[in-house]
């Protein structure tokens, strides 16, 4: 049988057609991630809400959360513990936060979830996070804490370790998590207290290498700032920027 002879130009051809689309299609994703950045990177911060990049830069990636806004177009997000500026999660802050997020990621629907009922202590909420996270399944949780735990003076350490089982178990789930440690509030009785608990959450979230987005230090170098421009001072002006910081953070994480 005469051998099958094969065109070297026409297989050059059909390689060469096949690595020009893949080439093509790759550039193509570039192109959109690069201009999804671009956008995101644009939205920037209020002048009266800057802070030190650091507590803007969180240490690991939200990948459910980016691949959600990548491929679904909608990203849902439960809150949950104390709101973003007292007991609940107010509608005012929740349009603040869906607003900035959705400032930051073009084309991208916001669902918040708000689970924030009340002011539970660790252990309480411990429970409800993992049945608001069976119940709605979430791509992100934020996971507000140490509040309750400080004004009603529970020991740091047992706050500690209940701390330590939740983040190892958030771990294991497939939803993205940030926890969110209380504000930081000048010349009240329960502030030292807040301190103890806020160093506890810091070394946990430093230990496990976890996203927290640390709310203290934001608004405490906030009202130093304030006080050094003589600026009046004004809690709801320091409430504010928390949204904003937040969204801002959670868009730099989805980039990484």
């Amino acid at each position: 049988m005469a051998p099958v002879r094969t065109n070297p130009k026409s297989c050059s051809s059909e390689g060469g057609s096949n690595r020009l689309s893949a080439v093509l299609a790759i550039l193509s994703l570039e192109a959109f991630l690069g201009l999804t950045f671009l956008q995101v990177a644009l939205a920037g911060i209020s002048p009266n809400c800057k802070v030190p990049e650091a507590i803007l830069n969180l240490p690991a990636p939200l990948t459910r959360t980016a691949q959600a806004a990548a491929t679904a177009r909608v990203v849902r997000i439960a809150v949950i513990g104390p709101g973003l500026s007292g007991p609940v999660l107010s509608e005012r802050r929740r349009a603040k936060l869906q607003h900035e997020l959705e400032a930051r990621l073009p084309n991208v629907r916001v669902d918040i979830l708000d689970e924030g009922r009340g002011a539970a202590l660790i252990g309480d909420d411990f429970d409800r996070l993992r049945e608001s996270i069976s119940r709605t399944d979430p791509d992100l949780v934020v996971w507000q804490i140490g509040t309750p735990d400080a004004v009603a003076g529970i020991d740091p350490d047992k706050f500690a370790e209940t701390l330590s089982r939740a983040t190892d178990w958030l771990k294991t789930q497939s939803t993205d998590f940030i926890l969110m440690d209380p504000a930081f509030v000048p010349s009240v009785d329960h502030e030292k207290l807040y301190l103890d608990i806020v160093n506890r959450i810091g070394a946990n979230a430093d230990g496990a290498g976890i996203n927290l987005f640390r709310r203290y230090a934001a608004t405490q170098f906030l009202d130093n700032a304030r006080q050094q421009a003589h600026a009046a001072d004004d809690p709801s002006l320091r409430r504010a920027c928390t949204p904003e910081l937040l969204a801002e953070a959670i868009a730099r994480a989805m980039r990484l």
